[in-house]
Formats: structure tokens, sequence, C-alpha cells
């Protein structure tokens, strides 16, 4: 799997300004979207991206726990889906993940958010089933 890390955290000052970054795992097919998307995360001083072309599953893996990502972006149409990348990193360490699958005939993101979550009784499954879906989500009109 070819994995290339557009940005350059070498710096001491720079990793000093990117200790917090989101660090933003982008996996790539072979379109002109992803370059494009990829080049406008890069862009972003508080986000750490890095690329990757999806080959398979096991390599995909192996990437994906290299970079630890808080972001996955993936593409429509790809090989590889949100439920699909849930399904490979189940039991990792990351208790929180975000899968964005980026639609390209439409101005329109897919978001799942994997979160794991201590329910104790039944009323924790309860409030976590009432809680709003995206909920303090504010995107652009």
């Amino acid at each position: 799997m070819a994995v290339s890390q557009r940005r350059d955290f070498s710096d001491p000052s720079m990793e000093k300004q990117n200790k917090a970054a989101r660090r933003v795992l982008i996996v790539q097919s072979g379109s002109v979207l992803e370059d494009g998307v990829e080049s406008l995360l890069s862009q972003q001083p508080d986000l750490k991206v890095v690329s990757v072309q999806y080959v398979g599953d096991p390599e995909f893996v192996q990437a994906a726990l290299g970079a630890r990502p808080d972001v996955i972006v993936l593409f429509e149409g790809s090989r590889l889906s949100a439920g699909r990348v849930f399904d490979l990193l189940q039991g990792t360490a990351s208790q929180a993940l975000r899968v964005i699958t980026v639609c390209s005939n439409s101005s329109a993101l897919d978001v799942c958010d994997r979160q794991r979550l201590a329910a104790f009784q039944s009323q924790d499954l309860f409030a976590f089933v009432r809680q709003p879906t995206g909920a303090g989500w504010q995107g652009s009109a």
C-alpha cells in the first residue's frame, strides 16, 4: 500500500503547533477528486493528513494502525465502505472514529461516527437512543 504524507512535521516548531492536530487518513483509489480533497485538507494547519492507496484490507489495517487517525476519508464508489472500515478496525485501541465518505455526484458528505460509550444500566441505553442524531452539528447552508 502506497503511503504518502504531504506535510512535514519533523520541524520542532510545527510539531509543537500541531500537537493537538486531528489525524486524517485519506484512502485513495485513483481519482482526481481524491487529489483535490487531499490538497484542500493538507492546507489546514490543524490537520495532519496522511494519504494511502487502497490495495487490500490487510494493507489498509496496517496503514490505519500506523497513522492512528481521528478521521478517515473515503470516496463514493471505492472498494472500501464506512461499515467495512469499522469492521476491520474493530477491537483496535481507538475509542472514537469518524469516517467521511465524499459523494462525487453531489455536494454531500456521508458521516459515520463510531463511539464506545459505557452503558451500565438500561437507562444508559435509553439515553443514547433518545439523543438527537447530529446534535450540535452546524453545517453550511
